[in-house]
């Protein structure tokens, strides 16, 4: 489910510290609540996100359930100033998910009606057959907030993941819903090799592997 947003302007008001490129830094649990309000913010019209809810805080409480697991895997990464976060997972560790138990249950059963619990739990049954099968590094999900976007901090974002999968001589693997997003990812590398169809008059779905890069002289 991985997204980058369309670019937005900013207002030349915008405080002195945003404007400094910034660096990725490892995602540890003091900055959990920064990479919710930074992804919740980034996927607010993602088609995936918005097939399974339309309410406003669907995308942070999406993500408030998943981040937890994402933040030991030592393959997420936040921006220094919050501006963006990237959930990911290394070679070998089985794709983290949420804790789907009672709790989680009534939570979207109350707060977002049977609809987005159905499709929710669906989804994660659906997903959980894509990623390849050799060993491969998995962006679960990438963004920057909408008034920071079109900096190239997205791809700022990304190379830690992909630098250390270049290394290891391993490829990177995501899922897209958002076809917007697909020029940015093949300018990293990427390729397309499945496009399906999300059940339930899901959104259409695109999922991405980009082979590793040998170093440059």
């Amino acid at each position: 489910m991985s997204s980058i947003a369309a670019a937005s302007s900013t207002t030349a008001r915008e405080p002195a510290p945003w404007r400094a490129a910034p660096e990725p830094v490892l995602l540890t649990p003091a900055r959990r609540a920064e990479a919710v309000q930074a992804l919740g913010a980034a996927f607010a019209q993602d088609p995936l996100i918005l097939w399974m809810s339309r309410a406003a805080d669907y995308p942070y409480t999406a993500f408030e359930q998943v981040v937890g697991p994402y933040l030991h895997t030592g393959a997420s990464w936040i921006l220094n100033n919050g501006a963006g976060a990237l959930l990911g997972a290394p070679p070998g560790m089985p794709k983290p998910k949420a804790d789907i138990g009672p709790s989680l249950v009534w939570l979207l059963l109350r707060r977002y009606g049977p609809r987005t619990l159905v499709r929710g739990l669906w989804y994660e049954l659906y997903s959980a057959t894509f990623p390849p099968k050799q060993r491969h590094y998995y962006v679960y999900a990438i963004g920057v907030k909408p008034a920071f976007q079109g900096r190239g901090w997205g791809a700022r974002l990304m190379q830690p993941i992909l630098g250390l999968a270049d290394a290891e001589g391993v490829p990177v693997y995501l899922e897209s819903a958002n076809e917007r997003n697909l020029t940015f990812y093949q300018r990293l590398g990427f390729r397309i090799i499945r496009e399906t169809r999300v059940p339930l008059r899901g959104p259409r779905l695109w999922l991405m592997l980009r082979a590793p890069q040998p170093a440059t002289a």
